[in-house]
């Protein structure tokens, strides 16, 4: 698949087959990931991927409520991203960004979008969830304190395509040289 082409068709699955998924295409979609760009190549961000039913089950029941229950349970795995604290937006040890907890985020967007991107291109769905209880899901995980959970990624294969979303149109997006 073409890479613009991929930005293009790429579509959030919120149901999945239930086929399950290889620890070695596990490994690729992370290793994609891997290759986000990131705050002075800080590389924050972590992945804890729920593998098993159990695991998944414990996430959704306690940690998700409305939909996102279900996009977690019908996936073959659900990467719990997380960041590392005091890396992104820091050099050599001391804060160099005003907003250093902001880039942690921003590194960890960027290694989430390239995941979907890599699932895209290996013919999987991916679902962002963002509304979930982030403490919880840290504890289900056993998460150490110098770490954040910053989201949930369902992925497996797609039991439907999904429509393309309304999408803003260039000129309501870009400016030039002034807002």
């Amino acid at each position: 698949m073409e890479l613009l082409e991929g930005i293009l068709t790429r579509r959030t699955v919120r149901k999945f087959t239930g086929e399950k998924l290889s620890h070695e295409q596990i490994e690729k979609l992370i290793y994609h990931a891997s290759h986000a760009p990131s705050w002075a190549n800080s590389q924050c961000v972590r992945f804890v991927a729920l593998t098993e039913d159990a695991a998944r089950e414990a996430m959704a029941r306690h940690a998700c409520t409305g939909n996102n229950v279900n996009n977690v349970l019908g996936a073959a795995v659900v990467f719990v991203l997380c960041g590392v604290k005091g890396k992104s937006g820091y050099l050599g040890g001391k804060v160099a960004s005003p907003d250093p907890a902001g880039w942690m985020m921003f590194d960890c967007g960027g290694a989430a979008e390239a995941l979907c991107l890599a699932a895209h291109g290996m013919g999987l769905g991916t679902v962002q969830i963002g509304h979930f209880d982030q403490q919880k899901a840290g504890e289900l995980i056993g998460l150490p304190e110098d770490m954040q959970v910053v989201e949930l990624i369902a992925c497996g294969y797609p039991a439907q395509t999904p429509e393309k979303p309304k999408r803003l149109e260039v000129d309501e997006l870009l400016r030039y040289n002034h807002f």
